[in-house]
């Protein structure tokens, strides 16, 4: 077997488990995976194994595997690292006008295209991959003297995204979180620097808050 067979039947699960597809708790069972693909027991171990490197996962000898709960210090920790990341990386950008205007246009680009979906119930289809690549464009806002610093967090950010997926099954409004990344972009176009630190605490805090306040139905997901 191929490691292009491996890698495409581990960016599935990934996928599946981020967009909720496959929810905090399910058991995954390596005869169904290794039907469904047609491969050997072995690869979907593989498979398996990275996951839960990544804390996607955890493997129970004996019982299975299951998908992990949500931890939230980790969230906190998480999200104070990319913020902190987005804050740094608009500061050097406001020292650059064409940096500055190169981003704005991104991001008014990235708003506008989720104005589209703001009222879709498929949110995590379109929306979701919208609303990342908003704060990846950020983080990676002068890749040419850093590179992607998105690539250095990637899997924080895939954590990040499931995260953010259930709490707006729990709620959080998508307009809501559009109106806060214009507010975002506002600050930027008014080259406002403590506008834009504050609309990104905003952001984040809100979120924050909303996850700590879900219902019954949602709530059993964190940790």
């Amino acid at each position: 077997m191929n490691n292009t067979t491996s890698n495409a039947i581990f960016n599935e699960l990934l996928d599946d488990i981020i967009a909720l597809r496959i929810m905090p708790g399910d058991k995954l069972s390596e005869n169904k995976i290794s039907s469904k693909y047609n491969v050997s027991r072995t690869i979907v171990r593989s498979v398996l194994q990275l996951l839960e490197e990544m804390g996607f996962v955890y493997i129970r000898p004996k019982s299975g595997t299951f998908v992990t709960e949500v931890d939230l210090k980790y969230i906190k920790s998480t999200l104070l690292i990319r913020l902190s990341m987005e804050k740094e990386m608009c500061l050097r950008i406001m020292a650059d006008e064409n940096k500055r205007i190169k981003l704005l246009k991104k991001l008014k680009a990235i708003c506008d295209e989720q104005e589209k979906y703001v009222d879709d119930e498929s949110y995590i289809k379109r929306f979701a991959k919208l609303d990342t690549k908003f704060h990846e464009t950020i983080v990676d806002g002068d890749y040419e003297n850093y590179g992607s610093m998105a690539k250095l967090i990637e899997v924080h950010l895939y954590h990040i995204s499931r995260w953010r997926n259930i709490t707006v099954l729990g709620g959080i409004s998508m307009r809501t979180l559009l109106d806060e990344h214009r507010a975002i972009v506002k600050a930027i176009e008014k080259k406002d620097c403590f506008g834009i630190a504050d609309a990104m605490d905003r952001h984040i805090n809100k979120i924050m808050y909303t996850t700590t306040k879900l219902d019954d139905d949602f709530g059993y997901y964190f940790k």
